[in-house]
């Protein structure tokens, strides 16, 4: 009894602190990490950095790898800096000291792999593996390593998005993949600017040309959104066109973000949605979603977000 008391002190007293500890501002990183590569008898690649073994189906220069590894292993500490328990990684197995990142040149390859159509990236919770296509993360003149920061972010999440619906894991996804901007470094200072650019980097250029000044970006139902799980997600985006596939994981990326910066407490009632959802305890996971949104109204926590956003240049619009 003396035990759980002092544990649940122990809980109490870090969610307070979540909320009064400073957010990071920039953070910094490295341009390279030491990767050793691996030989083997079937063909593929493979490099071993600190925490991923980096399994290709093509060669990969040295220098690549290294700075493709400098960025993979960022996200774990940029997301430790954040005074949130949000670090939750899949324990290895029994054989294993690393996490596995597999690098396709075979995009058919790749799409029979991950199973999931028109995708750049895709981490499997089962596989607790990240799959990525070398034409866009190694080979190409810019890789895009935003979206490398939002797969492993999904992996150092895995604790977490195994029992929290979609709007979660992509939201924080998004909110890492917008802060980050070179050689592993991250801008928590300006995350209105970074969420601003980023959503308005997923407007084709054909619609820019055409876009109405006062136009703004429809997203969808906030309500319908947040129930969704992640094969409701998927299902969900695959109804989209293309171009609108990004709307979805711009309401997560708000919502995500209005807790953290808007809503008085967010970050604390964030750590408590954490703790529920990683107690072990099924009746706190079930309802851990219910308990964090028990005191908004989601209606006008849209209206909200439309008048908020709006001031910081991007019009957004609940239909």
């Amino acid at each position: 009894m003396v035990a759980r008391s002092l544990a649940i002190v122990f809980l109490l007293c870090s969610i307070s602190l979540a909320q009064k500890t400073a957010w990071p501002t920039i953070l910094k990183g490295r341009n390279m990490s030491k990767v050793v590569e691996v030989s083997t008898n079937d063909g593929s690649q493979i490099y071993r950095g600190k925490f991923f073994q980096f399994i290709s189906d093509s060669e990969i220069k040295v220098n690549d790898m290294r700075r493709f590894a400098a960025t993979a292993e960022s996200v774990h500490y940029a997301l430790k800096k954040l005074p949130l328990n949000l670090v939750h990684p899949p324990r290895f197995d029994l054989d294993r000291d690393t996490h596995s990142i597999y690098i396709y040149a075979d995009i058919a390859a790749y799409d029979k792999a991950v199973g999931v159509k028109h995708s750049a990236g895709y981490y499997s919770k089962f596989h607790r593996s990240v799959y990525l296509r070398k034409d866009l993360f190694i080979t190409a003149t810019k890789p895009n390593y935003k979206l490398l920061v939002h797969e492993l972010t999904h992996l150092n999440m895995h604790g977490i998005i195994r029992y929290s619906n979609a709007w979660f894991s992509e939201g924080n996804a998004e909110y890492m993949a917008s802060s980050f901007y070179n050689n592993s470094s991250y801008n928590f200072s300006t995350m209105t600017a970074n969420i601003r650019k980023r959503a308005l980097s997923f407007i084709p250029p054909n619609e820019k040309k055409t876009k109405k000044k006062d136009e703004s970006i429809p997203l969808p139902n906030l309500k319908a959104l947040i129930t969704l799980d992640d094969p409701q997600w998927i299902k969900h985006n695959n109804k989209l066109a293309p171009e609108n596939r990004y709307r979805p994981y711009l309401a997560a990326l708000i919502t995500v973000h209005y807790f953290y910066h808007i809503a008085p407490n967010g970050r604390e009632k964030i750590n408590r949605y954490i703790s529920d959802l990683t107690s072990g305890n099924k009746k706190l996971r079930a309802t851990a979603q219910q308990r964090l949104f028990q005191d908004i109204n989601l209606s006008e926590l849209e209206t909200k977000l439309t008048t908020y956003w709006k001031k910081k240049g991007l019009r957004i619009s609940f239909p």
